[in-house]
């Protein structure tokens, strides 16, 4: 075995940290950093929909973006009947643009949605400023995905009788 020291040293302590994280420092910052990375994207996800509405038209048959129109729902559009999210997008966009009526008539989920993307992008904000999970918000986003799945079966159950 040429190329290969035969005398390593003896006096390094086994809890010495190798490898790229070497260099992170022991005491959880670079975690810390992580998760509050993860949280700020997460809440930029759920306030872009909302950050892109007031630019969206809609009416009862499309939405549009800058006036590009846009696709139309593939299930919709081979079945015949409409989906479980079909008239979402258009609700989501005449919800935030105040019409509550027009926008519970095009789909009936659509007003929570816009509260669940507000609610989301507050709390995954006030968590990242906070670098933790409060116990309050813990149980806040427990009702949060229980709610999303009751507008899903909701809508399900509209759909079936409309």
């Amino acid at each position: 075995m040429r190329g290969l020291p035969t005398d390593l040293p003896t006096d390094v302590p086994a809890d010495l940290p190798v490898g790229p994280r070497a260099a992170e420092p022991p005491d959880g910052a670079a975690e810390l950093r992580r998760f509050r990375r993860s949280r700020i994207i997460l809440a930029a996800m759920y306030a872009l929909p909302l950050a892109l509405a007031p630019f969206m038209e809609a009416d009862r048959r499309r939405a549009t973006l800058f006036g590009v129109e846009g696709p139309r729902c593939p299930v919709g559009d081979s079945a015949g009947w409409p989906c479980p999210g079909c008239g979402l997008t258009r609700g989501f966009v005449t919800a935030v643009h105040g019409d509550w009526a027009e926008s519970f008539s095009v789909h009936p989920a659509a007003a929570l949605i816009v509260f669940l993307a507000a609610a989301g992008a507050a709390a995954h904000t006030f968590v990242a400023y906070r670098g933790e999970i409060a116990r309050p918000l813990r149980i806040g986003f427990r009702i949060g995905r229980i709610a999303f799945f009751a507008a899903l079966v909701f809508t399900m159950a509209w759909r079936a009788t409309h």
